[in-house]
């Protein structure tokens, strides 16, 4: 399913909210806001609930009262690769997995399918019931009509029907209304000329096009009963303003005539619902109507004001959304572009051969000082990187390289990435005088984020400590700077793998690693968004916030087709998508007992089509361990030759696991980390 339920109960949320302020508004205002700019209130409902977007402001309603649920990726279809028949492992037989915002898709539909059918019903019956309705064509009925409308200011005569179907005036149809009068209705020429005034007043105002519209979206929003109070109030207010308009130039005499009138007609009304805009619509409010028209008046200037600057404030407030809802895409950042060629150098320095390698360096001894040369320092770190372990010439300048950069361009994107970061163990001396460096322009420019940022990305894994204390202080300069906020939570995670398997110190910092990345998720591109939701998965799996970790593995499934295409951003993590949603689900599945749940998810992850990750270093495999350690051996061995199809770096790792597996042994904790634990009843096969 394709439709964007959550918009669509975002939508409600926000309508909802505005329209609790407005029956407020109401109820404290009383009398001080005339009927006509009470209806004009409900009109921002109606205007919320059509409008597809609001523009941003930091004043708005909606972030004080955000919706609940985080903002969606496209649906699409589910991801669930198909395990073939294994020996004995094969699990029950696998059905594609409806995700929680599917369902309630499908409860939405069958719901607007239901309300829609019935008003169709209620509609097409009406409409047959008027076959055969005598059209009054000529006469004095037709000739008071006339100058009603004229005094009304309507230009155009709606076709006039005497039918036993009505026990009241009322107006029907949308592209032609049509005004039905009882059949043999007995009523003076001046409560003829009220009742057409009332009648025409809803057309000069198109009452009966928004009425239409109204049941549409009440059919659409069926399920938020705030909205159907809404909806009652507002066609209240539509007759008091009705009232009002139509008696705008009368005495009291007419006044006193028209309630008259509106009594006769309530003693003749019979209750039911049809699809009409009539001049009775309740008797409920019989008593308001009536005391609105003793003292209907023209409105004030502070009545004008009074509603004016309610429209006004509420359209400012209700009708915008937070401003930190809106991202901003990588590709309006100002430094996208240096990014991308500091990436670019690192990929094309990874690819140098030693040839290659030495030219750039006699380029650069040609003219140290060429603009064109620091991209080719750049090459040649990554490419000293890639064989710091075989020395060589590039190795001997890897140190003045690095050193270079770290005091010439410290702001440089490419300043922050791998190349630039000394191995502690490998390269002690360099990595001594890279931090000693990183200090010297961190005193320089106390204030400049990017230095910041890039010298974080130094520490990260080598000095956590010193890293979070330098994004604590970016975070203080820029605290909405996503970039300073992805990498501190991936500093989170950092911590949390060098932390042992199940520790209580990972359950009691993965709430806050959780918040970090929800902030991260929020202000990110939904391209960026989808490659985050396994650290959302993750770290929500940590907090034991099972519900949550549900749902953003399924919406991770749910993403993976997306990323399908090789011209989507995030086309590389499909795989991870795919490996890391369905190994979270299994390791629900554990913490719920359902063992057998647990293995067919464990197989389905490992038909992920990998990824550069996943290739290189391998996946995650804490769910295998926890279900070799339960004895489900024919399963975890069937993961691990499986995941050989993809695992290039594998190194014979697999054949240690599998001695492993076959002693139900757990496996040595390497990669992320996940926790916790499985209930005392899974532990002990209960």
């Amino acid at each position: 399913m394709s439709f964007d339920v959550l918009w669509l109960l975002k939508t409600s949320w926000q309508a909802g909210i505005l329209a609790a302020i407005i029956l407020l508004l109401r109820a404290a205002l009383g009398n001080r806001l005339t009927p006509a700019w009470r209806y004009r209130l409900w009109l921002l409902v109606v205007l919320r609930l059509l409008l597809p977007d609001l523009p941003a402001s930091r004043f708005s309603v909606n972030e004080a009262v955000p919706f609940p649920v985080t903002a969606p990726l496209p649906v699409a279809a589910p991801v669930t690769p198909q395990v073939t028949p294994k020996e004995s492992v094969a699990t029950a037989t696998m059905k594609p997995r409806w995700s929680w915002m599917q369902w309630t898709t499908l409860v939405w539909a069958v719901g607007a399918a239901g309300f829609a059918g019935a008003a169709a019903f209620s509609y097409l019956r009406f409409r047959r019931s008027l076959r055969g309705a005598r059209i009054v064509n000529e006469g004095e009925l037709l000739e008071l009509a006339r100058e009603a409308a004229g005094e009304m200011g309507c230009r155009r005569l709606p076709v006039i029907v005497e039918t036993p179907c009505v026990t009241t005036p009322a107006l029907f149809g949308l592209l032609r209304p049509r005004l039905l009068l009882l059949e043999r209705m007995t009523a003076s020429r001046e409560e003829l000329r009220l009742i057409f005034l009332h009648e025409f007043a809803h057309l000069r105002r198109f009452d009966v096009t928004l009425n239409t519209v109204v049941t549409g979206l009440q059919i659409a929003h069926w399920f938020n009963p705030l909205l159907w109070l809404a909806f009652r109030a507002m066609r209240h207010d539509r007759e008091l303003a009705t009232d009002a308009l139509a008696l705008a130039h009368r005495n009291a005499a007419d006044r006193r005539l028209y309630g008259e009138t509106l009594l006769r007609l309530v003693e003749g009304a019979e209750p039911g619902a049809r699809p009409v805009v009539g001049m009775i619509d309740t008797s409920r409010h019989l008593k308001e109507r009536l005391l609105h028209i003793v003292r209907v008046t023209p409105p004030g200037k502070k009545g004008v004001l009074i509603g004016g600057a309610l429209i006004l404030l509420l359209s400012l407030t209700a009708l915008t959304r937070e401003a930190a809802e809106s991202p901003t895409p990588p590709t309006e950042s100002p430094g996208a572009a240096a990014q991308l060629a500091a990436g670019t150098a690192q990929v094309a320095g990874f690819k140098l051969t030693e040839k290659q390698a030495d030219a750039l360096e006699a380029e650069i001894a040609k003219a140290p000082d060429a603009p064109e040369n620091i991209v080719n320092r750049q090459k040649l770190i990554a490419y000293s990187m890639m064989h710091r372990r075989a020395g060589g010439k590039a190795m001997a300048r890897r140190s003045e390289l690095i050193l270079w950069m770290i005091r010439h361009r410290p702001a440089d994107p490419f300043s922050g990435l791998p190349p630039m970061g000394p191995d502690k163990v490998l390269e002690p001396q360099l990595y001594a005088d890279a931090a000693k460096a990183w200090e010297e322009q961190l005193k320089a420019h106390p204030k400049n984020t990017n230095i910041l940022m890039n010298a974080a990305r130094f520490y990260l894994t080598k000095d956590s400590p010193r890293a979070m204390k330098l994004l604590e202080e970016g975070l203080a300069l820029e605290p909405e700077n996503v970039e300073l906020l992805t990498l501190m939570a991936r500093l989170a995670d950092i911590q949390s793998m060098a932390t042992p398997a199940g520790d209580e110190q990972i359950r009691a910092a993965a709430p806050t690693r959780l918040k970090l990345w929800e902030r991260v998720a929020k202000k990110s591109s939904p391209e960026r968004r989808m490659i985050y939701l396994s650290n959302l998965a993750l770290a929500a799996l940590d907090a034991g916030e099972n519900a949550r970790a549900k749902a953003y593995a399924e919406e991770m499934l749910e993403s993976a087709p997306l990323q399908a295409a090789p011209t989507h951003p995030a086309h590389w993590n499909q795989g991870n998508a795919i490996y890391t949603g369905h190994s979270v689900l299994g390791q629900l599945a554990l913490r719920a007992g359902d063992i057998e749940g647990a293995k067919r998810e464990l197989l389905l992850a490992a038909r992920t089509p990998g990824s550069p990750q996943l290739d290189s270093f391998g996946p995650d495999c804490t769910l295998a361990s926890q279900l070799s350690e339960l004895g489900e051996t024919e399963a975890v061995l069937a993961f691990l030759k499986e995941i050989e199809r993809f695992w290039e770096g594998n190194r014979g790792r697999t054949d240690t696991l599998r001695e492993l597996a076959r002693e139900k042994k757990p496996f040595p904790r390497g990669g992320k980390s996940m926790a916790p634990v499985l209930p005392k009843a899974v532990k002990q096969g209960e």
